[in-house]
């Protein structure tokens, strides 16, 4: 199958909407900028406590439960490695680093400044829509323990599960 240039855009296009909704209702951000196309990093945002937000989104199938099943949300090692090269390029500390993953019941969220534990999976299989392939790649696996979970329900996101970051933000 060929590549499906249009598959990115349109991801990049759904999920800056689902980002914008889940701000409408949260009320996370006080200010939401997209960064250009093909950016290591979607957002840069300032939050409700006005410090500086790099967000990287996602969307995945499957749901809250599936993810909870599975034990950890798989990130690419470079979105890693391009967060920490913000936060050190000159940055504060003071910033933030999120992982919004939209799934089919909701969201997932990271604060990748407070992460306890992150698993590698060398060589791992998965199927990449945009070009209709199966590749194996490195991915690095976020644990569900460490996330932030809002659950949506009648068009509402509802948060689910409680964080050291939304106590501490």
């Amino acid at each position: 199958m060929s590549y499906k240039s249009n598959y990115f855009d349109a991801q990049e296009s759904v999920c800056t909407k689902l980002l914008k909704e889940f701000n409408d209702q949260v009320n996370w951000f006080n200010g939401l900028t997209a960064n250009t196309r093909l950016s290591e990093i979607d957002f840069k945002c300032t939050d409700r406590k006005n410090r500086l937000t790099h967000v990287e989104l996602k969307q995945r199938k499957g749901t809250i439960e599936d993810f909870k099943k599975y034990g950890d949300v798989l990130i690419e090692p470079g979105k890693i490695y391009a967060l920490t090269r913000i936060m050190e390029s000159g940055h504060t500390n003071n910033e933030q680093r999120l992982y919004f993953n939209f799934v089919d019941d909701g969201v997932i969220i990271f604060n990748l400044n407070n992460i306890a534990q992150v698993n590698f999976y060398p060589n791992h299989k998965q199927r990449n829509y945009g070009k209709g392939t199966v590749e194996y790649e490195d991915r690095m696996g976020l644990k569900m323990t460490d996330a932030i979970i809002f659950k949506k329900e009648n068009d509402k996101y509802i948060k689910v599960e409680n964080s050291f970051f939304l106590k501490n933000s």
